[in-house]
């Protein structure tokens, strides 16, 4: 580990990495040890959830592949003894990863965080599995039907004013009434 302007690097040696070819930052830089560039992240939306998260694209023998950078820091620098599988911003800003804003959570605790966001900001309608969205890029709202089938998580959108069709498509569909 070196330490450069009191940034603390390590060398990344895993198999998920490569073979020692990339360095991380405790502030969540990533480094090229063959060029001695600091690689740019990119902020993409995760489909699963909706949440966006800081990713950086890589190449691992011969092939580009993406990884989350707050996972690649939280493995290097951030001690795991209970075995926890989920990495919490503590201030949920996502393009900060430094490692004093990271922190291991439990699934199940990062679960209930999830449903506390969802039912606080998104179920704003009053009605059961219908989300009011906004569209962050198009900077517009729609609302979601939303719904599971066989484990999988299906969804229909309407437009804004379209809420009484929205709940219609989910009696027919969702509830089948």
């Amino acid at each position: 580990m070196t330490s450069i302007k009191n940034i603390q690097y390590k060398i990344v040696s895993s198999e998920d990495m490569g073979m020692s070819t990339y360095s991380i930052g405790s502030d969540g830089s990533i480094k090229n040890l063959s060029t001695g560039n600091i690689l740019k992240p990119k902020f993409i939306e995760n489909k699963t959830n909706g949440r966006s998260y800081s990713v950086i694209d890589i190449t691992i023998n011969g092939k580009r592949t993406r990884r989350y950078i707050h996972k690649l820091v939280a493995d290097q620098f951030l001690p795991n003894p209970y075995g926890y599988e989920c990495i919490k911003h503590k201030t949920d800003d996502r393009k900060n990863n430094s490692i004093y804003n990271l922190k291991r959570i439990s699934k199940s605790a990062n679960s209930m965080i999830g449903h506390k966001e969802r039912k606080s900001v998104n179920n704003n309608t009053g009605e059961r599995n219908i989300h009011k969205v906004l569209n962050k890029k198009k900077n517009i709202y729609f609302y979601r039907v939303r719904w599971s089938v066989e484990k999988k998580t299906k969804s229909k959108q309407f437009k804004i004013d379209e809420l009484e069709k929205a709940i219609e498509f989910r009696d027919k569909n969702v509830f089948n009434y």
